[in-house]
């Protein structure tokens, strides 16, 4: 790259991971960086790396990260010359860029009239339109039941002015309408300041392709490769993949051109990512354009060995785009995946707490982005982003084993996260051999859909497993069982799973026999157990599966369908307990909505009240016809995990 005057000092407004990693290419480029940060977050990492640190508010973002007045008014007080807005917080606020601009600083971003246009969905749609782009029939007036009816259900309910699936809701049927119209408005208020919202016809089983665009204020805009996105739980990316597999040449010369179109039609410059629904007849719809770095820029910038932070910077400094489309060709296959404080036994609700161990891996092409460091809290006011890990190889598989490599290397105690979950999906052979669309999470892997009623070939996976990966830690030992060993006789070790099935192993001079339940032992003969995989014969039959161990359950890959079995512990039993008359709250957080008062009838899953946090929303509801007893908490109102929010009578 030729050099250029570069900017000497510049103000990041945003926080934790994407800071930090503008802060990266900074130090690089010897640009001095100042942070800002609220009073929660005085220890960030952020905040340390910076070359200097501001505190500019309170904990809630309207007060600190969205207070655009304080933002602006800092950086003017400190003499940066550019704010860097990140993604998220008021990267895509049309008015703050504005101001940033009228105050006589550089906003590292698109024009404040590309924001506008392409903040508001209906009318970014129109641009589409304009330049003959397909878009996916809909609807954006205030008659929104009338309209639900015409388009039919399933159909979206959408933010106008939003992203990253906040403020989005999948509705199936017409009495489910009301609540989450109300419900999409109230986090699109929260998220966006603006609770519009419109309607979509529902594109079943599509695939999300995004395609990365640059460009100058020189008139110029080309691609940067595309990815897909598909893997999503609830509209919230999980997995990314650059560049998308499995797109014809046609298909992706014109999803390239659509998105050059789109940006020509608004002067884009700057780095901005068009996205696309793919359906499974290859039929193409523009979804909207995120006019702002993307949080899977890394993986891009993986395949193509670019900095896109710093193709930022040039753009806003007035440099032209040297970079040309035949240059910007793919090398390999990168694929991220974004490891999240949340629990995956209540939902994947937030989770918050300090982290008290965080060992992250670090190994030839695996990159992670973090803003969390061991010792941090994580809180209920912000994004429960923990870090992205990123994996680079030769092809898609490559990349994929790399990556779940990489995920083992992964520690984190003192909250919940993810790992487990992000482990499990990248084992799943809809995942490893096929190309899944955007529902395929929710459809098949979220907790609630995972099948627990397993068959007998994954319990004695398991038992293989762990027999062979306890003789290889050295803590199975006929010393340890208490099934009655005997010096001379044939060393049994059983393992109790949840559910009462038990399973044992017998070992001596023949090898391995298995039992389960019928009292009659078999032959086993095991032929691989490495890298997370076993392959065995038994009875004459092979069996191949792949092997996730957490604290507490075992998850086994067989055929298409991945078990959950819980091994059980000494005097551990289960207990049968009826639904509980006291409803507690998830996880901390702020109640914004409560639909009922004392004494009320209620019947079973009506919702009874709404909690909030770190952005997303959690439906308190009656787990059974009943009379509301007892009601502590009104809207507005904190609360901490565990306490009690509602009691019914039933």
């Amino acid at each position: 790259m030729k050099k250029l005057s570069m900017f000497k000092s510049i103000l990041i407004a945003n926080r934790g991971e994407i800071a930090c990693r503008i802060i990266q290419t900074c130090r690089r480029l010897k640009i001095k960086t100042f942070a800002i940060g609220s009073t929660a977050d005085q220890a960030a990492m952020h905040m340390q790396m910076a070359d200097e640190a501001i505190l500019i508010g309170p904990p809630p973002a309207q007060e600190s990260y969205l207070n655009s007045g304080a933002i602006i008014k800092a950086a003017l007080h400190h003499k940066v010359e550019a704010i860097h807005p990140g993604y998220g917080f008021l990267s895509e606020n049309p008015v703050f860029a504005e101001n940033v601009r009228k105050s006589g600083l550089v906003f590292i971003g698109p024009s404040s009239r590309a924001i506008q246009i392409m903040g508001s969905k209906s009318e970014a749609k129109a641009i589409a339109q304009s330049v003959n782009v397909p878009i996916i029939p809909g609807y954006d007036g205030s008659d929104l039941i009338s309209a639900a009816r015409k388009i039919g259900f399933p159909l979206l309910i959408k933010a106008t002015y939003g992203g990253g699936g906040k403020g989005m809701r999948h509705v199936d049927h017409e009495k489910d309408f009301g609540e989450a119209l109300a419900a999409c408005q109230r986090e699109a208020l929260a998220a966006f300041g603006n609770d519009q919202v419109l309607l979509e016809r529902y594109v079943e089983n599509p695939r999300h392709i995004e395609v990365q665009i640059i460009g100058d204020q020189h008139g110029k805009c080309i691609v940067l490769s595309d990815r897909d996105c598909s893997l999503q739980r609830r509209h919230q990316k999980v997995i990314e993949e650059a560049p998308a597999s499995g797109l014809s040449d046609t298909l992706r010369s014109h999803l390239h051109e659509a998105a050059i179109k789109i940006g020509q039609a608004i002067s884009y410059e700057g780095v901005g990512t068009v996205e696309f629904l793919v359906d499974e007849k290859g039929k193409y719809f523009f979804l909207e354009m995120n006019t702002r770095l993307q949080v899977e820029h890394p993986i891009t910038e993986m395949v193509l060995d670019l900095d896109l932070v710093e193709w930022q910077f040039r753009i806003a400094a007035g440099a032209p785009l040297s970079l040309k489309n035949e240059e910007c060709q793919p090398t390999g296959y990168a694929i991220e995946a974004r490891l999240y404080a949340e629990d995956g036994e209540k939902e994947f609700l937030p989770s918050t707490g300090k982290i008290t161990h965080l060992d992250l891996p670090a190994m030839k092409n695996v990159r992670v982005d973090t803003g969390v460091q061991q010792g941090d809290e994580v809180t209920i006011y912000y994004d429960p982003l923990l870090a992205k890990i990123s994996a680079w190889g030769k092809n898609r598989d490559a990349a994929l084993k790399k990556l779940a490599e990489a995920l083992t290397c992964v520690q984190v105690r003192g909250l919940k996260t993810n790992l487990n979950f992000l482990q499990r999906l990248l084992i799943h052979p809809e995942i490893t051999n096929k190309l899944p669309d955007n529902g395929f999470i929710d459809r098949t892997i979220a907790e609630e859909k995972i099948n627990t009623s397993c068959p007998v070939e994954a319990y004695i996976i398991a038992t293989i497993w762990l027999y062979i990966e306890g003789q290889s830690k050295g803590i199975v030992s006929p010393w340890g069982n208490g099934d009655g060993w005997r010096l001379n006789a044939d060393a049994v070790y059983r393992f109790n799973f949840s559910g009462g099935i038990v399973t044992s192993l017998k070992v001596d001079s023949r090898g391995l026999e298995i039992y389960h339940e019928d009292g009659v032992y078999r032959p086993v003969q095991v032929s691989n157990s490495k890298d997370k995989k076993i392959s065995f014969t038994l009875n004459g039959k092979k069996f191949h599966s792949q092997i996730v161990v957490t604290e507490e359950e075992i998850y086994v890959q067989l055929a298409q369908n991945i078990y959950r079995l819980r091994l059980m512990t000494g005097h551990e039993q289960e207990i049968s307990r009826p639904g509980a008359a006291h409803l507690l709250a998830p996880m901390p957080g702020r109640i914004t909505c409560v639909f009922v008062k004392e004494d009320d009838a209620v019947i079973s899953g009506q919702s009874l009240m709404v909690l909030e946090a770190m952005k997303m929303e959690h439906t308190i509801r009656a787990p059974y016809e009943g009379v509301v007893e007892y009601l502590p908490f009104k809207a507005g109102d904190f609360c901490e995990e565990g306490v009690e929010l509602v009691r019914l009578k039933e």
